[in-house]
C-alpha cells in the first residue's frame, strides 16, 4: 500500500495487475497520505473527517467528536471541498483524455488518479498520450502538488462576507 500512496517508485508492473488490484490501487491514490507529508491525494485525515460526519449524520449527531475532541464544521466544509475538487478533476480530465486518445476507461483513470495524487505510477499510457492530454496530465500533477484547496482558494475571488442572515431551507437530501 505504500508505493501508490506516495512512494513515487513502482514496485509492480501495473500493467499486470488484476482489475480488483488496480481498483484497489487507484482507492488508495486517491487517498493518498497523511496530513503533514509531501505525499499527494486528498489525505487520509479528508478522508477520516468525512467518515465521522458521516457516522455523525446518520445517528442524527449535531456534534461530531473523535478521542473526546470535537471537529469544527469549518473542517468538514474544507473536508467536502477537497474531495469535490478531486472528483470533478478526476472526471474531468478522465473525459477530456478518452475523448482525444483511444485507451480503456481503467487504463486512462488510473493514470489521472497517478497525477492527480502524484504517486508517480504509470500503466505506461502516459508516453503515448496526445499533446493536449499531456498537458492535462501536467496541470493534474501542479494541482495535485500544490492541493486542491489552495489552488481553489488562491484563483477564488476574495470576497467580504456580508453581515445578513439569510433565511434558512430546509432541503431533503438522500
Amino acid at each position: 500500500s505504500t508505493s501508490p500512496r506516495n512512494a513515487g517508485f513502482a514496485i509492480v508492473d501495473y500493467s499486470q495487475v488484476s482489475q480488483g488490484s488496480e481498483i484497489l490501487s487507484d482507492l488508495l491514490m486517491f487517498i493518498g497520505a497523511g496530513s503533514g507529508s509531501t505525499g499527494g491525494g486528498i489525505k487520509v485525515t479528508t478522508v477520516a473527517v468525512l467518515f465521522v460526519f458521516t457516522v455523525a449524520a446518520a445517528r442524527n449527531n449535531t456534534h461530531p467528536q473523535v478521542f473526546k475532541r470535537s471537529i469544527p464544521v469549518e473542517t468538514l466544509k474544507q473536508s467536502v471541498a477537497i474531495l469535490v475538487i478531486y472528483i470533478f478533476a478526476t472526471i474531468t480530465a478522465t473525459i477530456i483524455i478518452c475523448t482525444l486518445d483511444n485507451f480503456s476507461i481503467t487504463d486512462t483513470i488510473f493514470e489521472v488518479i497517478s497525477a492527480i495524487s502524484t504517486s508517480g505510477l504509470s500503466k505506461g499510457v502516459t508516453t503515448e498520450l496526445s499533446g493536449v492530454s499531456k498537458l492535462v496530465v501536467i496541470a493534474l500533477m501542479f494541482g495535485g502538488r500544490v492541493g486542491g484547496l489552495t489552488l481553489m482558494l488562491t484563483l477564488a475571488e476574495k470576497k467580504v462576507n456580508e453581515p445578513i442572515d439569510r433565511p434558512k431551507e430546509n432541503v431533503i437530501v438522500g
